[in-house]
Formats: C-alpha cells, sequence, structure tokens
C-alpha cells in the first residue's frame, strides 16, 4: 500500500508590524504561497524579540518604526541570539542610511513599503537561501534586486588601493569623488571597481557596502 509523500518543508515566518491592515495584507499574500508560512505575529520591538526567541523562525519581516523598541535594535537582539536569522526589514523609509545601518547590524534583506507585492515573496526565497536582497543602485524606488551572497572570499586578495575604492564607494561616493579623493583619474577608479567586483564575486553596490563594513574598510561608525 502505498503512503502518502511527506510535504516539503515550509520557510517559516514571522511577521513584524505595528499596523494590522500590512500584516493582514502580507498575511493573504503568504497564504497563496504553499512554501511560504506566517507561523507568528508581532506589533511592537519587545514582542518581535520575545517572539523569534520562541519561535526561531527562518525569516523575520520586520518594520523599522515599531513601538518600545525600533526594528533595528530588535534585529540587533534577535541576530545576537540567532546569528543565522535571516531579517528583512520592510519600511516605509526609501533612506540609504537606513540601508546601511541594515547592512551594518546583519540584516538580509531591506524592502520600500510601496514595492511590488511580489517582491516580498522573493525576498522571503532568496534570503531563505542565503542571499541577499537590498534595493538596486539606479533603480527606481520599488525596484530590488538580488544580489551575490557568500562569495566575496575573506581570502580574495585586495590591493591597499582596492580597499580604499571599495570603503568609498560603501560611504556612497561617486566615482568622481573618489577620483579626486585619491587623486585619480575616473577611468582609473572604473578600473578599480570593476577588479574589485571580479576578485570578490560581488556584482551591487549593497553586497560590496557589507563586505566593506564586515571588513572595517569604511569610515562609517
Amino acid at each position: 500500500m502505498a503512503t502518502e509523500a511527506s510535504a516539503e518543508p515550509t520557510i517559516q515566518v514571522l511577521l513584524v508590524d505595528d499596523h494590522p491592515i500590512v500584516r493582514n495584507g502580507i498575511r493573504s499574500l503568504m497564504s497563496r504561497r504553499r512554501d511560504i508560512e506566517i507561523v507568528g505575529e508581532a506589533e511592537d520591538g519587545n514582542t518581535a524579540v520575545s517572539m523569534a526567541s520562541q519561535l526561531n523562525p527562518d525569516v523575520v519581516i520586520l518594520d523599522i518604526g515599531l513601538l518600545q523598541r525600533s526594528g533595528f535594535e530588535a534585529a540587533r537582539m534577535m541576530l545576537a541570539q540567532n546569528a543565522h536569522m535571516r531579517i528583512t526589514m520592510l519600511t516605509v523609509y526609501d533612506n540609504r542610511d537606513y540601508v546601511i545601518e541594515a547592512l551594518r547590524i546583519g540584516a538580509a534583506g531591506y524592502l520600500v513599503k510601496n514595492c511590488p507585492s511580489e517582491d516580498i515573496v522573493k525576498a522571503i526565497r532568496a534570503v531563505h537561501q542565503g542571499d541577499l536582497f537590498f534595493p538596486q543602485e539606479g533603480s527606481g524606488r520599488d525596484s530590488v534586486h538580488w544580489t551575490d551572497h557568500g562569495v566575496s572570499p575573506a581570502d580574495a586578495e585586495l590591493t591597499e588601493r582596492e580597499r580604499e575604492v571599495v570603503g568609498f564607494i560603501a560611504e556612497g561616493y561617486t566615482n568622481r569623488r573618489i577620483a579626486d579623493e585619491l587623486r585619480l583619474g575616473v577611468r582609473t577608479v572604473e578600473s578599480h571597481r570593476e577588479n574589485i567586483m571580479k576578485k570578490l564575486k560581488i556584482h551591487s553596490v549593497a553586497g560590496l557596502t557589507r563586505y566593506a563594513i564586515a571588513r572595517g574598510l569604511t569610515r562609517i561608525d
């Protein structure tokens, strides 16, 4: 007698937002996805940290503007409890400084709330697989980019000049401004940039920013 095949495990998601209408919308969206399950919901930072500890979800969708404890503070505490937890910030703030802060604390994704709803699904799947999901440089504010992950090898040898260039890129400098700072030609900076991406196998500013922050190559506190 044949036995029924076991179901594939779902991606366990903790949803944190202080607006019920947002949570309801995301929950409804995920209900149509067989591989994603909302296992808990929270509306403030303290509850979110507690639930993350209890539920140990695969992915946390986390608003920044929460009561009691901000999303950034909550994310730091969650990652201190479980460094493997994958957190995607979902926020109204289309702000580069906030994106950098998300990268610095170890978030795996960042979405602005006016993004297409399907991007939330893509982000959950992407970060669960170990990728990053951050705004794509030079695109519309609701455009996101699936970045390379985990292929920025620690032993990739950057020259001292390349380390300087990647630090400036992470700080938001344009090629022209980097050239002025280092007294180089713009074409030389562009060449350094191409070499850096080839060596690190990172092809987005978000990925380079994460790399630079992790290795102390920026002046960002």
